[in-house]
């Protein structure tokens, strides 16, 4: 009878060996997918990137050439007042780049600033605090007194 029980064990064990190792297998084969995948959408990234770098250099390269022309339309005019009067209009577009450059500088400002604001409890702990009674604060917040009591009984707390 001990010898039954051993063969079934012996098989249970070689049984409980084989599906260990093909869930290994199975996590295996996920993980080297996942690597795949992974490695793909970066070497995709990393493709996008490039040419987005690739485009910037030439925009970059096209402004130098805008510029490069300026410069040498400015050198050729023969006489003073003609070079003045570029210098006004340069001094003129920069003048408007920078307006344009603070107006939109002050807008990321304000969109970036903080507001705080101090909520409907805190300033009816502070109106306690300050010596109003409950019913006061409850008629200053169209609240009731029960709900007044409650967050100032929370907040000794």
């Amino acid at each position: 009878m001990t010898s039954f029980l051993w063969m079934i064990s012996f098989l249970l064990h070689i049984i409980l060996m084989y599906a260990v190792y093909s869930l290994f297998k199975q996590v295996q084969a996920e993980k080297n997918a996942r690597k795949e995948e992974i490695e793909s959408l970066l070497t995709e990234f990393m493709h996008v990137l490039h040419e987005e770098n690739n485009h910037l250099i030439q925009l970059l390269k096209q402004e130098d050439g805008v510029k490069e022309a300026r410069e040498k339309a400015t050198y050729r005019t023969d006489t003073v007042q003609e070079d003045h009067t570029m210098e006004e209009q340069k001094t003129g577009e920069k003048l408007k780049e920078d307006i344009r450059f603070g107006s939109l500088l002050q807008k990321m400002i304000e969109k970036e600033q903080d507001k705080v604001e101090t909520s409907s409890e805190a300033r009816m702990i502070q109106m306690y605090q300050a010596g109003k009674s409950i019913e006061e604060i409850a008629r200053a917040f169209d609240r009731g007194k029960t709900e007044v009591e409650l967050i100032v009984k929370l907040h000794k707390n």
